[in-house]
């Protein structure tokens, strides 16, 4: 009897694996039942093959629906038909509904994109009352043509790690997140998060968690209540 089903959105770099396991081990869970990767840079598919290397249950993983083929993902293709891993590929109108929880991916919108970032899979996850938008790393440019696809979310995964190519003050009034969650390391070499897309963030009341900062973020349901909390308690304040 499985206890939880497990989506995994992106998977960090390859050492991430073991802190992927460790959470799922926690869980008291096995297997992955969805592997979703954004799109094929190092940092967000490299946790995702290595989990895959070291023998993690993993029943489908998801690509975005695009012609690029990178050496990234021609390897994760190669490897998840070796051990069996369902591979299926997203864009536009893509749903997936599974124990109460609904994926809604809303980009690519077409296949032929020369920019890997922009080819990003974009999705709204829809649970109870919670809206979730989840943006990759997609740019600007991108998420003005996604603006009649928009609609309110609760929370908002940022893009990009926070960087200052992605997030702009019209997606913002679309997309109205009461939360913005940043993913990116402690003093990375990009300098993530940039100073101009947390001011457009707090311009839009959004209130920022970073896990530079804060660690891992959790957020939880609490009847009618969406509590997003983090590892480190420690208010940001800019």
């Amino acid at each position: 009897m499985k206890l939880y089903t497990l989506t995994l959105i992106d998977g960090g770099m390859t050492s991430a694996a073991t802190k992927i396991q460790n959470h799922i081990n926690y869980l008291g869970a096995n297997e992955i039942e969805m592997a979703i990767v954004s799109h094929a840079d190092s940092d967000h598919v490299g946790g995702i093959i290595e989990l895959i290397n070291r023998g993690q249950p993993i029943n489908t993983v998801i690509l975005p629906k695009i012609e690029i083929q990178d050496n990234l993902t021609t390897s994760l293709i190669k490897l998840c038909e070796e051990t069996n891993i369902n591979v299926l590929f997203a864009g536009k109108g893509f749903n997936i509904q599974i124990d109460g929880l609904e994926l809604n991916v809303i980009a690519p919108l077409k296949e032929v994109l020369t920019d890997k970032n922009d080819c990003s899979i974009v999705l709204e996850l829809c649970y109870n009352n919670l809206n979730m938008l989840y943006t990759g790393d997609i740019s600007q440019k991108v998420e003005y043509t996604l603006q009649e696809y928009l609609t309110d979310i609760d929370i908002l995964k940022v893009g990009h790690h926070g960087s200052q190519s992605a997030t702009s003050e019209q997606f913002l009034l679309k997309t109205t997140p009461e939360y913005g969650i940043i993913s990116c390391g402690i003093n990375n070499s990009y300098k993530h998060p940039h100073q101009i897309t947390l001011d457009t963030l707090q311009e839009a009341n959004t209130e920022i968690f970073r896990t530079d900062l804060h660690g891992a973020i959790k957020i939880t349901l609490n009847k009618d209540k969406i509590v997003v909390s983090s590892h480190i308690q420690e208010e940001y304040n800019e």
